[in-house]
């Protein structure tokens, strides 16, 4: 997948940007977490799953193949500063 940058001024749109790549990150680190400990139970609603049992290791299976496909959100961000874009044409 290509990762897109695009670049605005909007501060409602970049104020919604950080808060998904947070949201997404702290996703992502919780999945990871549940992965890299795979003696620890899993609680998944209310009911507890041994961390060891074949149910378990298939969650995290399942947690892997979700991590392969979200780990990096397919885009960047940065921020137009309208001052640096008014220097960039000083001199013509």
């Amino acid at each position: 997948m290509t990762k897109k940058t695009f670049h605005t001024d909007n501060p409602e749109v970049m104020d919604f940007i950080e808060r998904l790549e947070h949201w997404h990150e702290k996703e992502i680190a919780q999945l990871q977490f549940i992965v890299d400990n795979p003696d620890a139970d899993i609680n998944l609603d209310g009911e507890e799953i041994a961390g060891d049992s074949t149910l378990g290791k298939g969650i995290r299976i399942g947690l892997e193949l979700a991590l392969w496909r979200l780990g990096k959100l397919p885009f960047a961000t940065q921020q137009h500063e309208a001052e640096a874009a008014d220097e960039d044409w000083e001199g013509f």
